[in-house]
């Protein structure tokens, strides 16, 4: 992979590879327009970086290896029916005012969190982040995630942590549940918005600080709560 795109790398043109079997190596996506398509068995055994590039698609295949499964430093990409799993590290890494969208996607059994998202927008549509040695998924420093569908499940430590600053929305029977120790921790002024009734909720959710929210416009019935901020419904225990 990593030679098909130095080739191309003065080009202009969309560059499309196609990859089937094992690819032992890391990848460095650092030009724009790139697609990179899997068959019905790929496994890239190292990280994925997109390194400021803008219109990269990355298209079923696993990712894992020895350090983080997919790093995206600025720029835009998009994974779909992609599987990142049993990666030393994170899962899913963005940073620097990255945009990623992920559908149709597994993020599974990483060493650390599934995702860690600082500075960075994340769009998650019916994808799963489950059994993650952290947790699933990690906003830091001003990020912002919003969930269509997609499942965080079975993490030995938050379904959703949400800190400095950063704002979660979740939506459209987003499924938060049988997280080890707390479905979300809301913390550092930072936000949790339930927007609609078919989300499944069933984990506890704590504000750590005044300054952080939880909003339930779903008028969804969660697990214990600490938060007291506005359309707060009664726990279920």
């Amino acid at each position: 992979i990593q030679s098909a795109l130095d080739k191309k790398q003065r080009s202009s043109e969309q560059l499309v590879i196609n990859v089937s079997g094992t690819c032992e190596e890391n990848v460095s996506i650092t030009r724009d327009d790139v697609t990179i398509n899997g068959g019905h068995i790929t496994t890239i055994r190292g990280t994925v970086n997109a390194e400021g590039a803008n219109r990269i698609f990355i298209n079923h295949m696993t990712i894992t290896g020895p350090g983080n499964g997919f790093v995206a430093y600025g720029g835009r990409t998009e994974l779909s029916g992609v599987t990142i799993t049993q990666n030393e590290l994170d899962g899913l890494w963005a940073i620097q005012n990255s945009i990623v969208r992920m559908s149709n996607s597994t993020v599974s059994e990483n060493g650390l969190s599934g995702a860690f998202i600082q500075t960075s927008k994340v769009e998650l549509s019916n994808s799963d982040f489950i059994n993650n040695n952290s947790d699933g998924i990690l906003l830091d420093i001003g990020a912002n995630a919003i969930s269509w569908g997609s499942k965080f499940t079975g993490n030995l430590r938050n379904g959703i942590t949400v800190r400095l600053h950063s704002v979660t929305q979740i939506r459209d029977a987003t499924v938060v549940s049988g997280n080890s120790q707390t479905g979300a921790v809301i913390m550092e002024d930072s936000a949790l918005r339930i927007d609609t009734s078919d989300v499944i909720f069933p984990d506890e959710i704590w504000c750590a600080d005044d300054e952080s929210s939880l909003g339930n416009d779903g008028g969804v019935s969660t697990g214990y709560s600490t938060c007291t901020d506005f359309n707060q419904v009664a726990p279920t225990h």
